[in-house]
């Protein structure tokens, strides 16, 4: 809330900065803490995301000085930020493959094996909601380009190539 009145002050119309500098300030300040724990809180409800993205649209609004009733959409537009939503996903897709990398990482298992429980639980677990984000290894096609062969180039130009007009024939 404290970014948000900074936001505030140094986006006054007539001593403000201009919209390049309030932008900067947005993603240092603002999106900065936004992204701290996106992971987590991807799995909360809508309810409570909407709350946060409100957060978002209120400093792009500052920063871009754009009206009380200018779409959501139209501000990250403008502003060239994806919305919430999917730099939740991004943000979370780059956690679960940082951790696959490395399956002796304490989270793995409990990201990737969650331990079954006796009593229901309430909510979802992370890999539930990425389900089409990932694929299993075996689905996976790894391209390692250092491995594949080069592919045979020929540099000559010869008749059977060129037009006699791209290349003349000489006569000795």
């Amino acid at each position: 809330m404290r970014s948000i009145n900074i936001l505030k002050i140094i986006s006054h119309p007539s001593k403000g900065c201009n919209r390049k500098r309030l932008l900067q300030l947005y993603r240092s300040l603002i999106r900065s803490r936004l992204d701290y724990g996106a992971p987590i809180y991807n799995l909360t409800s809508k309810s409570v995301l909407s709350l946060i993205d409100t957060i978002q649209t209120s400093s792009l609004r500052l920063a871009l000085g754009a009206f009380r009733t200018s779409p959501r959409l139209s501000l990250c537009a403008e502003a060239a930020e994806p919305p919430l939503f999917y730099r939740r996903l991004v943000l979370t897709s780059n956690l679960l493959s940082s951790v696959a990398q490395y399956p002796q990482l304490p989270i793995y298992n409990s990201i990737f094996l969650p331990a079954p429980s006796p009593y229901p639980v309430s909510h979802k677990h992370i890999s539930q909601h990425l389900n089409p984000l990932l694929a299993s290894p075996s689905t996976l096609s790894l391209f390692y380009p250092y491995t594949t062969t080069s592919p045979m180039v020929s540099h000559r130009l010869t008749s059977r190539w060129c037009s006699p007009t791209v290349l003349p024939i000489r006569k000795a």
